[in-house]
């Protein structure tokens, strides 16, 4: 993780890769893969965020964080099918998770809008959940919680 922190993300992915080689796979190791697909979504490596989760997609298939930031980078690269999959598996791994559900819903935001405001529901629902995100989350996505309670009210 310190390498991560201090952006030196070419040798923490060595690193990392050394680690899984030798068969370590624990928690710490699942997360500081993690860590480092989120790296690379916030500086615009998408491509190389799934590259990463690709490689190591049998340690990480379980993470609801790093499907959740495979998803990510899937949808930014115009893969909505292989987005979806991965972000509807975060969903189902940890359905009190909120970020997946307001992805999932940008996925389906343009041809399936009745998808996307289920999404952009369950993310308001699970956000409202938790005191701390509740401000940030609900300000921050306003418009599509708007769109939501829009497409909904017309059933």
């Amino acid at each position: 993780r310190f390498l991560i922190e201090k952006d030196q993300l070419d040798l923490a992915e060595q690193k990392l890769r050394d680690l899984i080689a030798t068969g370590e796979a624990g928690k710490p190791l699942i997360q500081a893969c993690a860590d480092l697909l989120r790296k690379f979504l916030n500086t615009k490596q998408d491509t190389h965020a799934l590259a990463l989760f690709q490689a190591n997609q049998a340690i990480l298939k379980n993470n609801s964080s790093a499907l959740f930031l495979a998803g990510s980078a899937c949808y930014k690269l115009g893969k909505t099918v292989e987005a979806t999959e991965y972000l509807g598996k975060a969903t189902d791994l940890a359905p009190s998770l909120p970020d997946p559900y307001l992805a999932l819903g940008d996925v389906y935001a343009t041809d399936q809008p009745w998808q996307a405001a289920t999404c952009y529901s369950r993310y308001h629902d699970q956000v409202s959940k938790n005191r701390f995100t509740r401000k940030i989350g609900l300000c921050k996505h306003a418009d599509r919680l708007r769109l939501a309670v829009k497409i909904l009210s017309r059933r």
